[in-house]
């Protein structure tokens, strides 16, 4: 499943290389996301099937898939849906414009043993920062969080946000929750949500 994934989403928008067969990804696609209730992407594979040319011997088999996956919702399964590192956006099952993030356009890194997506974000140092200091400062641990904020949580459980775009009122168990495994304290943590999905880097950030 996450093998045709990755494959088609490269090979939908260019010619397939030697040995490899855009008819036999969505073939597989389609049968493993039928069986893992990705019903959208079934669809969405069988419709592509019609543009090439099936074996014979799948021709049945196509055309009874594609009359029972009619008779399911025209949605995916919740728990299947990829989420970007780099900007926790939930992203579509197939990307046609390649394996990266539809809203930061960041690239993911994948386990070549199980094509799932690494908790991996790259990033590029600024042009002052050397070398030995980048490695330097990856491998430093992390500030500790500010303790001043437990206290003002404390003293009002409401609490708000401003980003350029967004604005937030959250409560401050909600605050907690998602503390729990993001920092917005980190530096890191701050330049990896401040991103432009216009600025053109590719999903890099320094």
């Amino acid at each position: 499943f996450n093998i045709a994934r990755y494959l088609l989403s490269w090979l939908l928008r260019d010619e397939a290389p030697f040995g490899i067969s855009k008819t036999y990804c969505l073939f597989a696609l389609a049968k493993q996301a039928k069986s893992l209730r990705a019903n959208k992407l079934a669809r969405f594979a069988l419709e592509k099937l019609t543009q090439f040319k099936v074996p014979n011997g799948w021709q049945e088999q196509v055309d009874v898939f594609a009359l029972s996956i009619r008779g399911r919702p025209f949605t995916d399964a919740e728990e299947l849906m990829p989420s970007c590192f780099r900007c926790q956006t939930t992203n579509p099952l197939l990307n046609q414009n390649g394996d990266r993030c539809t809203a930061c356009a960041h690239p993911f890194a994948r386990s070549f043993a199980s094509f799932e997506p690494l908790p991996l974000v790259r990033f590029v140092p600024e042009r002052r920062i050397s070398q030995e200091e980048a490695l330097s400062l990856v491998r430093r641990e992390a500030p500790p969080r500010q303790a001043a904020r437990k206290e003002e949580q404390a003293a009002n459980p409401w609490s708000g946000g401003e980003a350029p775009d967004v604005q937030t009122l959250s409560l401050a168990g909600d605050v907690e929750q998602m503390g729990a495994h993001m920092d917005i304290d980190d530096p890191f943590t701050k330049a990896m949500l401040d991103f432009d999905s216009d600025a053109g880097t590719h999903g890099q950030f320094r």
